[in-house]
């Protein structure tokens, strides 16, 4: 079992519930369990050396997490392109795709801050309030994150998510790979 992914649906739950916006600041590469940290967010601001990737299809490997992520951002097809194809998106993909609201050309965290400085000044109750409802309008199932937990637990119980973190770390592909 990976010990370290089970809390990663309670860190994406606090994330949705601080009664308060979240921002991300990315100016690197994003992958795993950072890209759905980062989709979490309520705002999520690129640089320009920022970049997106699902990599784990590839490996034998499923983010289940991303998936809860991104699927509401972008849509089905969209998140099937993006975990099949297994692509790097760069900023200005990533932002014609909704993973971003905003793209700079200098380094994402001066905008972020700026942005939330403006943002100090938001009703509080109006957010604490607010920003709940309109993620859960988002989510097509209030047992979203539950249904994943499970799916990902059977996952991971797997002879075939074993065989996957065996080549992984042998640095070989798994079994089920053609050569």
């Amino acid at each position: 079992a990976c010990p370290f992914v089970g809390p990663l649906s309670e860190v994406l739950k606090a994330i949705h519930n601080p009664g308060k916006p979240t921002i991300a600041a990315i100016d690197g590469k994003v992958l795993g369990a950072g890209l759905a940290l980062a989709l979490a967010t309520d705002l999520a601001i690129a640089g320009p050396a920022a970049s997106f990737v699902i990599a784990e299809p590839s490996a034998g490997l499923w983010s289940f997490h991303v998936l809860a992520e991104l699927v509401p951002l972008v849509g089905r097809r969209v998140a099937a392109e993006l975990f099949l194809d297994g692509h790097t998106v760069n900023a200005v993909r990533a932002q014609s795709l909704g993973l971003v609201n905003h793209v700079t050309l200098g380094p994402a965290i001066d905008d972020a801050l700026e942005r939330a400085v403006k943002l100090v000044g938001l009703n509080p109750t109006a957010a604490a309030l607010g920003l709940p409802a309109m993620r859960r309008a988002a989510l097509a199932d209030a047992g979203l994150y539950d249904f994943l937990q499970a799916q990902l637990d059977q996952f991971l119980a797997s002879a075939d998510a074993k065989e996957a973190v065996a080549a992984f770390r042998e640095g070989r592909p798994p079994s089920w790979k053609p050569a």
